[in-house]
């Protein structure tokens, strides 16, 4: 999974570089909480559609295993 802090961290200083373009602090905040969710919706998002490499080795295993049941019941035909 990812890590959550690495977003959080980076609140503060988000906050700051926009006061000091002038945004009010409270607009500041709001933008950047904005932000921060979008980013760790769609970091949770990646985070799901990858596949661990235990799990890959037990989907390829029954993969080979159905493989070889169709070709013996090919054979069999």
């Amino acid at each position: 999974m990812y890590n959550k802090s690495c977003t959080s961290l980076s609140s503060a200083s988000s906050d700051r570089r926009l006061e000091g373009q002038g945004v009010p602090s409270k607009q500041a905040e709001a933008i950047t909480s904005a932000i921060s969710e979008v980013l760790n919706d769609s970091l949770e998002n990646v985070a799901q559609s990858f596949v661990s490499n235990d799990e890959m080795q037990r989907i390829k295993m029954t993969q080979d295993g159905n493989l070889g049941k169709l070709k013996s019941q090919v054979q069999r035909i």
